[in-house]
Formats: C-alpha cells, structure tokens, sequence
C-alpha cells in the first residue's frame, strides 16, 4: 500500500507528493519528478539534487525547501492548508542506483533561498 504525503513550500503551497513507500516524488499533477536514496533526492537520471532529510527537503547546502506535514523548519512551523486527495501514483520501474550523496551541511534551520522548482530543475 503506497501513502502519499503531501509537499508544502515555505510559503505552504501544495507542490507535490512524497510515496515514502517507494521514495518517489511526484509533482502535482502525479508526474514522477526526483527519487530519495538514503538521505539523498535525485533527479530521474540520478543526479544529485539535494537531500531528504526528517521529513524536509533541503538543498546541496542544507537550506530547507519544502516540507511533509509534522516536520519543522526552524522555531515557528508553518501551518500548511489540508492538501487535495492524491490521484493513483502511476506504476513505475525502479530507477537506477544513484551515486552516493556528498555527505550535507549540518541542517541551518532556515530556508533556503532555492525555491521547489529551482530545487528539482539544478
């Protein structure tokens, strides 16, 4: 049984999906964008992107991008809104086995200046 988490920016839009069963990502429209391998989020031809790490997805430098519900950026943790209910992710081959991260920056507990899309397009 796959669970979709939603993804939130630091401005609590809705930017996508998280299957933490299978560690894809998906956008909003359920179109596979990047994967999670260890603490790592790659792009679908396992480039390095930035990291995944307690439920916040960070950029090559640690700053937080976007968030899962009960995670926290920082002191204050945005209230995101109640997400739309996920379609049926598409079935999917597994992607190859990306390189080993570069180990991250200790996390700063701030955002990053790197929006969701900058994120998944470097």
């Amino acid at each position: 049984m796959t669970t979709m988490t939603p993804v939130f920016d630091r401005n609590c839009t809705h930017v996508g999906w998280y299957d933490a069963t299978h560690a894809y990502v998906f956008d909003t429209r359920m179109q596979f964008i990047a994967f999670v391998h260890g603490r790592g989020l790659f792009s679908l031809r396992a480039k390095h992107l930035g990291f995944f790490m307690d439920g916040i997805f960070r950029d090559r430098q640690a700053g937080a991008v976007a968030f899962t519900p009960g995670h926290t950026v920082g002191a204050t943790p945005p209230v995101p809104p109640v997400p739309p209910t996920p379609a049926v992710p598409p079935t999917l081959n597994t992607p190859s086995a990306p390189p080993t991260p570069p180990a991250p920056a200790a996390p700063p507990g701030a955002w990053s200046r790197m929006g969701w899309g900058a994120l998944l397009a470097s």
